[in-house]
């Protein structure tokens, strides 16, 4: 009996003393009183069941029913209690000295002489529910993970009961101990058959038809069942091709033979156990197999999601990610679980060879958005970013630098570096924020120097570090600040050249802008005409004095157009004809609203008409190349004079 006074002790030792898991609960009560009794002399703790025991019994009971160290029976006659730990315990024993009951069936319900409640039980049937319970159940635990069953809480293991086809009974076994310790068994069962009557040459020649060609494979593991049979899990689980055929041929033949043999003579117990084995091993084949296959699917997709980074865009989301499709189609999230991309993206950022960076790089945007680059594409797609993105930066800085010089003022890029890589650098997050993020990445430098020590030949658009920093902007886009502001310059009307015109008009502008400012934008309550309203009016009435001048008697303004324009426009293509006039309609729409406010009313004159068409026509080499120069010139002065007097 052992000396431990707590409760569950108590029943342990009344269970193994018994020899049974069931547990009377009145005659367990007489006991516990009667022994106690007799052990408060020499042991103090036994008092508190020496009396009330039936109530100190039960105030505690509940805790062990909570905990799962007992089952409380209550459909039966007498109250009683089963205890889980004794089966397990029992089944654990056998299990782990299998090798002595090689020539027995597994051990059930009748071989250990007990009654398992239903809740303690799954029953699975071995062709069709051995094969699921193994792909929801951890296949990580080690072999030898039933330890913890002893060491542990018993409760927590449940006992799963296989059923074999009649007439080959059942097997008891934690479900702990399912594959590795119920496949050893299995394996030494299949041994012992094998060395007993001769039964190894006589399967030998069974099945050896289906492996022609291969009998010295054939051979070795038949060796290996019978000489090593614990080297037959590993080759199992591996399920090579020649292994998955061999398992499943093996268990097939042997199960045949022996079920006819059994039709004419009495079942023997070495063959209902070597049927038996032959069973679990046959399952557990075709759970490895489909294993083995799910696991080169998965690789296959993951191999496919790693070369969809080798594609445009080359930067990826997880979002992205997650839409990935294979050659077929077929959404590869549906091929690996989330947990497997997971953990495939997670190897990929963080492992790499010994320092360096990883396969895989992740780009951190604003509000924690990420994207996956690959390390062997980083460089090269910044490279083709910068060349893609370099046209668009250039636009809006000119278009910028235009826009401020036509009103006659400046700004800090125009004249300092730092100021223009600022502007640069804006701009390019502006339009490409991706682009910006790879060049502020710390790893850039890092990739390159890797490609550096690599020995790689580095192509002169990759190299944009330089003793391990970033270029600045302006080399990176090959961009001069002074050539930038002159081609702006020269894109301004000719007397945006002669200084000092240009600065009195910056100066009355700016006047003006300073008289604006300090005019009160409410609470005025005189209306003062716009200054663009007055000089309407007085535009039109001097326009229509430079059209009296221009046009010949005999003509209208829009005859006249005409004639001047079939004049230079001797085109053949009318279509071409066409745009041509169009575009010099444009250009002149465009320079008068700028020459308006230049020229003033009292300064506008036929001449300075002729003088914006004559340096527009010397600033346009598509202008110089048309016909009768004459005809355009007076052409463009007259249109002009139509845009001034049609102006509302």
């Amino acid at each position: 009996m052992a000396q431990s006074t707590d409760l569950y002790g108590l029943l342990r030792g009344y269970v193994l003393k018994n020899n049974s898991p069931v547990v009377v609960i009145d005659a367990f009560l007489k006991f516990l009183e009667n022994y106690a009794r007799l052990r408060v002399p020499e042991q103090p703790d036994w008092e508190k069941w020496a009396f009330n025991t039936e109530t100190k019994f039960w105030d505690e009971l509940p805790m062990l029913i909570e905990n799962e160290k007992c089952v409380f029976l209550a459909e039966t006659a007498e109250e009683r209690l089963y205890m889980p730990f004794y089966c397990m315990e029992k089944l654990q024993y056998l299990y782990q000295n299998s090798d002595t009951l090689a020539d027995r069936p597994f051990p059930n319900e009748e071989s250990l002489k007990v009654d398992i409640p239903e809740g303690q039980l799954r029953t699975i049937a071995v062709d069709t529910g051995l094969t699921p319970f193994l792909e929801n159940s951890n296949m990580a635990l080690p072999p030898d993970a039933e330890e913890a069953g002893e060491t542990g809480d018993p409760g927590q293991y449940k006992l799963v009961k296989i059923i074999f086809p009649i007439p080959y009974g059942s097997a008891l076994a934690p479900s702990v101990l399912i594959p590795h310790r119920l496949l050893e068994s299995s394996f030494l069962k299949l041994r012992y058959y094998l060395l007993n009557r001769g039964n190894r040459e006589y399967l030998l020649h069974k099945i050896a038809p289906y492996f022609s060609g291969r009998e010295q494979l054939l051979r070795e593991m038949f060796d290996q069942l019978v000489k090593r049979p614990g080297d037959c899990m590993p080759n199992l689980q591996s399920s090579g091709e020649f292994s998955s055929l061999f398992w499943g041929c093996f268990c097939s033949t042997l199960k045949k033979d022996i079920e006819a043999k059994a039709k004419d003579d009495e079942l023997l117990s070495e063959d209902a156990a070597a049927v038996q084995a032959a069973c679990i091993v046959e399952a557990c084949n075709v759970f490895y197999k489909a294993r083995t296959a799910r696991k080169k699917e998965v690789e296959l997709a993951l191999r496919s999601l790693d070369q969809h980074l080798d594609q445009p865009p080359f930067y990826f989301t997880l979002d992205d990610i997650i839409k990935f499709t294979n050659d077929k189609g077929a959404v590869l999230l549906d091929i690996y679980t989330k947990e497997d991309l997971g953990e495939h993206i997670k190897k990929r950022t963080t492992e790499g060879r010994k320092n360096e960076l990883p396969e895989w790089l992740i780009l951190q945007g604003k509000n924690n958005k990420r994207w996956y680059i690959k390390k062997n594409k980083y460089l090269s797609l910044c490279a083709k970013t910068l060349i893609e993105c370099r046209p668009h930066v250039r636009k809006e800085i000119v278009n910028q630098w235009l826009q401020t010089l036509k009103d006659f003022r400046k700004e800090a890029a125009m004249e300092k570096d730092e100021e223009f890589e600022r502007l640069l650098a804006t701009h390019t997050a502006n339009l490409k924020p991706i682009l910006m993020i790879m060049l502020e990445d710390p790893k850039l430098p890092l990739v390159y120097s890797e490609m550096e020590h690599s020995g790689a030949v580095i192509p002169a658009a990759l190299r944009i570090i330089k003793d391990g920093r970033l270029l600045p902007m302006s080399a990176l886009y090959a961009f001069r600040r002074k050539e930038m502001l002159a081609d702006v310059k020269f894109m301004l009307p000719f007397w945006y050249s002669i200084p000092i015109l240009v600065s009195i008009i910056a100066f009355f502008k700016n006047r003006g802008r300073r008289k604006r400012q300090a005019t009160p934008a409410a609470g005025s309550s005189a209306y003062t005409p716009l200054e663009s309203e007055k000089e309407g009016r007085t535009i039109q009435g001097v326009a229509r004095g430079i059209e009296a001048s221009l046009v010949p008697e005999g003509f209208t303004r829009e005859s006249y157009l005409a004639e001047l324009e079939s004049r230079w426009s001797n085109v053949p293509d009318k279509q071409t004809r066409q745009t041509i006039v169009s575009d010099v309609q444009a250009l002149l729409r465009d320079n008068l609203r700028y020459a308006i406010k230049i020229y003033r009313t009292t300064q506008l004159s036929q001449e300075s008409l002729g003088d914006i068409a004559d340096g527009l026509i010397a600033r346009s080499p598509a202008l110089q190349r048309l016909g009768n120069r004459q005809a355009l010139r007076l052409y463009m002065q007259l249109y002009m004079v139509k845009l001034m007097i049609t102006k509302t």
